[in-house]
């Protein structure tokens, strides 16, 4: 659960150069010799249900850790989709990603981002 939540949290407060997070997720996917996910959900359908384990132990994790989360499970993942869809479909298209992410997001073209 803790990724999730390190991802959620990466993109809400941090901006991202979309060519340089492609090419970091391509070279982990190469390196783990691990396909990238080519349809959507990029997730376990587990991980949508209100009522499987992976909720529960999300709920248990954020009593903890993160009080200011999304409280289920899946509006993280459905967060981290739509932060990581457009780069992981320009990777398998084998395109440059040319926009960028400012924190919260959403996705910007090149050069009207955080990073022109």
């Amino acid at each position: 659960m803790k990724d999730y939540y390190d991802v959620w949290l990466l993109m809400r407060q941090f901006n991202f150069n979309g060519a340089s997070l492609a090419g970091a997720i391509a070279r982990t996917f190469k390196n783990r010799k691990t396909e990238l996910p080519k349809a959507l959900p990029f997730f376990a359908a587990e991980i949508y249900s209100e009522q499987s384990d992976k909720n529960k132990i999300w709920q248990a994790f954020l009593e903890k850790n993160a009080r200011r989360t999304p409280q289920k499970l899946r509006e993280a993942a459905a967060a981290i989709e739509s932060f990581l869809r457009p780069v992981v479909q320009t990777i398998i298209a084998g395109t440059d990603f040319k926009s960028d992410w400012k924190a919260p997001g959403p996705w910007n073209n090149a050069g009207q981002g955080a990073f022109s």
